[in-house]
């Protein structure tokens, strides 16, 4: 499998399969790859070849965002080995931000529109 030099995945932090087209446009912004967790794919938000984890796919990118991801074992066994990896999560308590080299805490909501206009200029 090709090696993306940057994936962004979306979780349960979302609240409907239309909000995880924040993902796809913040993948496009900053010329990434789509995934998701698991609890995405269970929830019918988005196909299972996205899922990354232990039961999806493995990946190693120079890059990885984790948006509204919480960062439970089977997900990270599946991300753990990129380069860099940023969480976003507005739960400071979650287990993510310990994999994460940089954390942002706050609602993806608010913060993915933000990153999108950013590297989207």
């Amino acid at each position: 499998m090709k090696k993306d030099e940057i994936i962004c995945s979306g979780g349960r932090g979302f609240k409907r399969t239309e909000d995880l087209q924040l993902v796809k446009d913040l993948a496009q912004a900053v010329g990434g790859s789509v995934g998701a967790s698991r609890g995405a794919v269970s929830m019918g938000w988005i196909d299972e070849q996205y899922q990354v984890g232990l039961t999806g796919r493995t990946v190693t990118p120079d890059i990885y965002f984790a948006c509204g991801i919480s960062g439970m074992n089977q997900h990270l066994a599946g991300m753990k080995e990129a380069s860099v990896i940023v969480a976003i999560n507005k739960n400071p308590k979650a287990a993510i931000f310990k994999a994460a080299d940089y954390g942002i805490v706050g609602d993806v909501y608010e913060v993915l529109p933000q990153l999108i206009e950013k590297w989207g200029k």
